[in-house]
């Protein structure tokens, strides 16, 4: 699905979910600066979506606003998380209800540091959902104490594994700072955003080597 970024408008199109085509395969998602001066940014993206145990097309949204004038695509093995993410990511920017129009200037530092923080926390939820839980721990229990409850090699284990932790989706964000520049981010495990304005374009999902 092709689709154009244009700077703040109030309008978004909806769009409905549904079930088909069950089975994994090649996901993709693409962001281009269609020119320094034409206001415009061009994004596409598969409609294939893979959760924990499956994958269809048109399960989920992969290509949502955060912002009006900013938009955040979703790749990878289990795009799950990426729902609190980007709720978390709207919380944060001032996401506009429905029928109100967004007043907020952003600037790209405020919208690469929510992406971040809320990719970080839900990490962290992970690690602690996944790792600590059975030990009744917090990350900061574990890293303050864990040395002491547990032996050695299994404490260096589990920090192993907990350093290793990937949520297993990773984002593509594009949209236009307060004076109207346009900019491309891509974010992904350990979740730092890194930025491909002055490339003009990026890609991200299993399909990125062949779009780039």
């Amino acid at each position: 699905r092709w689709s154009m970024i244009s700077p703040p408008k109030p309008a978004r199109k909806s769009y409905k979910a549904r079930l088909a085509d069950w089975g994994f395969g090649v996901t993709v998602c693409i962001a281009a600066i269609a020119s320094p001066s034409s206001g415009r940014i061009v994004t596409a993206t598969d409609h294939q979506v893979q959760l924990s145990h499956f994958a269809g097309d048109n399960l989920l949204l992969k290509n949502a606003p955060l912002q009006l004038g900013w938009n955040v695509m979703v790749a990878g093995s289990d795009i799950t998380p990426a729902k609190p993410i980007i709720a978390q990511v709207r919380d944060d920017l001032g996401f506009p209800q429905t029928g109100k129009k967004s007043d907020r200037n952003l600037s790209v530092k405020e919208v690469r540091d929510s992406i971040e923080g809320a990719y970080q926390a839900e990490r962290r939820r992970c690690i602690e959902r996944t790792f600590l839980a059975s030990f009744d721990l917090t990350i900061e229990q574990f890293t303050s104490h864990g040395s002491e409850m547990f032996p050695p090699e299994t404490y260096r284990e589990m920090w192993r594994r907990i350093d290793e932790c990937d949520i297993g989706c990773e984002f593509l964000i594009s949209g236009f700072d307060a004076g109207g520049q346009p900019h491309i981010l891509a974010l992904d495990h350990p979740g730092v955003a890194r930025e491909y304005s002055d490339l003009g374009f990026w890609a991200i999902g299993s399909g990125q080597q062949q779009a780039l």
